[in-house]
């Protein structure tokens, strides 16, 4: 089957019975093939939280909201103080063909509880294991965003975290625990109350096979 080309830089061909979708190189004579976005969703729920500190970050609080009449319906948050760093862990696989020379595109979905008005800075560091590797090992490169509420109250706001592969240091199959911190004793962290986060996404690429 003849290539397609969809513009003068991007072309679609068949390699080894596979569609693959290619763009041209800046060199204007190689073509390399696009990585494909895939989503990894962290819920609440799913964060391991645990019942008290024992010498790492103090925990944060996860939550069942249950609001009764005038709630829509029920859902989960982790309360982050904002007079001293709290965090939330969470434990997940990567998949065989994760291309760990992209960057690692983490969104925090979070809202305030009843103000309208302050920033909240975020820190995120993972740690990757493969076979043969201690479980209990040292978290990676901690990163951080600083995002502002929207001005009405419990309005989503997403703050983006972008991890490049030297900061993620992650390999295709990994084992991955990732630590969202917030950062209560940055000065740049002036929201008074807690901050609840209701989901964690993580977009990152994978081979296109």
């Amino acid at each position: 089957m003849p290539d397609l080309y969809l513009s003068d830089a991007r072309r679609i061909r068949h390699v080894d019975g596979l569609v693959v979708v290619e763009y041209l190189a800046a060199d204007g004579e190689a073509w390399i093939a696009e990585k494909k976005p895939a989503t990894i969703q962290l819920t609440p729920a799913m964060a391991v939280i645990p019942g008290v500190d024992d010498g790492y970050v103090p925990h944060c609080t996860n939550t069942l909201v249950m609001g009764g009449v005038g709630q829509n319906y029920p859902y989960r948050q982790l309360q982050f103080d904002p007079d001293a760093e709290q965090a939330g862990w969470w434990q997940f696989a990567l998949p065989p063909n994760f291309d760990p020379t992209k960057d690692i595109k983490v969104s925090v979905y979070w809202i305030a509880e009843t103000l309208t008005e302050g920033d909240v800075v975020w820190g995120v560091k993972v740690l990757g294991r493969q076979e043969c590797e201690a479980w209990d090992a040292a978290l990676g490169t901690e990163v951080e965003a600083v995002d502002t509420t929207h001005g009405t109250i419990k309005s989503v706001v997403k703050t983006e975290i972008t991890l490049t592969p030297a900061q993620h240091a992650l390999a295709a199959d990994d084992a991955v625990i990732l630590q969202l911190a917030r950062k209560a004793a940055d000065a740049c962290d002036t929201l008074t109350e807690d901050a609840d986060v209701v989901m964690v996404k993580l977009d990152i690429a994978i081979d296109p096979a």
